[in-house]
């Protein structure tokens, strides 16, 4: 064998390695946003259920005693205040969280 052909028998070595090596990772990387992708879905329908159950709440919150929160104790009436103000806190954060990256996109 010539010194070029074993130049050329390394080279070929090499880059089959180099391929493998790539062809492997790609699979990695696949297998782990699949992953990810799979983890998001689960945790949107999590973040919906979720929201479904604030939004139940929040009606039965404000319903109480007929929507008069005179008639229960002040205790109470603060509990149901930081509940309402959060949830409509998460709601504000959220929109312009929304609106933050709409006008990112946009620029």
């Amino acid at each position: 064998m010539t010194e070029f052909a074993v130049a050329i028998d390394k080279l070929t070595a090499d880059l089959d390695t180099k391929v493998r090596q790539v062809g492997e990772a790609y699979t990695a990387l696949t297998i782990e946003r699949d992953r990810l992708a799979k983890e998001l879905a689960e945790m949107r329908g999590l973040a919906g259920r979720l929201a479904d159950n604030a939004e139940m709440l929040m009606t039965v919150v404000c319903n109480v005693s007929g929507g008069d929160w005179k008639q229960q104790s002040q205790e109470w009436r603060g509990a149901a205040r930081r509940y309402v103000d959060e949830y409509y806190g998460v709601i504000r954060d959220y929109l312009a969280a929304r609106a933050a990256g709409m006008a990112k996109e946009g620029a």
